[in-house]
């Protein structure tokens, strides 16, 4: 259940971040219904525009974006490839299709998963190497070293240096990930500590997430479940997979506590949210 975990957290990676607004084009239309979260309209209005504008760097980084959280993976990793060729100085698109990346690696054979997550990486590398303050892309990527296993490029030395780099460039939100590096080390009393610091200094959905999970895979399910409902009933933003993941990992915790209604049916809210195949597959194979 641990690499179930870990690969459910990668799934769930944070995205905060938006593009940057093309002035020359009038894009307010479709920003305002990915805003409102009618992802899928916001995917239309942008595919018409890049098929009126195919070289415009923005346009290609909101669709790519729009088609990401209508869950549409292989489109967005399509258009989010061609926005860095567009503009390969576009660290904020190199996150996103870092994103796209992670949504896909589920998706692909085992022989491609690993291939799909160094690129994910080579993402992220590149979305902090063009803007060094990105918090958002370097958080990404610390859960990628931690998440993955070390022959597709995980490393504890990796997410210990970036972390370092984000204290520096981003104190404030250095706990979000630091307790799962702490975590990583075994440090588990000072990995609680930071998780429940988090929550306690503010009560973000990814906060209560974050001690949510921690608590899951320490075992101490009542206290996860509760905060897992609690998250459930926050504005968690524009990825609505990060529901289906709370509702996947209820799933698993009502198993190990051999409730299996209630676990039957945080699995079918996880499918209703995110019907994708590997989340599929992965609750058939315990029923």
């Amino acid at each position: 259940m641990r690499l179930m975990v870990f690969l459910t957290s990668l799934l769930i990676i944070l995205s905060t971040s938006f593009c940057t607004p093309a002035q020359v084009l009038n894009i307010q239309d479709g920003i305002k219904l990915f805003d409102q979260k009618q992802y899928e309209k916001a995917q239309v209005h942008f595919q018409s525009l890049f098929e009126k504008h195919p070289d415009n760097a923005d346009v290609a980084c909101y669709l790519g974006k729009s088609a990401l959280a209508s869950g549409d993976y292989g489109k967005a990793v399509e258009v989010l490839e061609k926005a860095v060729k567009i503009d390969s100085t576009r660290g904020d698109c190199y996150y996103v299709l870092g994103l796209a990346y992670a949504r896909t690696i589920p998706e692909v054979g085992v022989l491609k998963k690993v291939g799909v997550a160094k690129k994910m990486q080579g993402a992220m590398l590149s979305a902090v190497r063009l803007d060094a303050k990105n918090s958002d892309a370097r958080i990404s990527l610390i859960s990628f070293y931690l998440s993955a296993p070390g022959f597709a490029g995980g490393s504890l030395d990796e997410a210990k240096k970036h972390l370092a780099m984000l204290k520096e460039q981003s104190p404030d939100r250095a706990f979000i990930i630091e307790g799962s590096v702490l975590e990583k080390e075994e440090k588990y009393g000072e990995a609680e500590a930071v998780f429940r610091k988090g929550m306690q200094e503010s009560r973000t959905p990814i906060n209560v997430f974050n001690l949510a999970g921690y608590l899951m895979r320490r075992k101490q399910f009542d206290e996860a479940i509760s905060l897992f409902n609690e998250y459930l009933a926050m504005d968690s933003g524009w990825l609505e997979p990060k529901k289906a993941g709370a509702y996947f990992m209820l799933g698993l915790i009502y198993q190990e506590k051999k409730m299996q209604k209630e676990s039957e049916e945080a699995f079918h809210a996880a499918l209703i949210l995110h019907p994708d195949q590997w989340m599929e597959k992965e609750i058939k194979k315990r029923f």
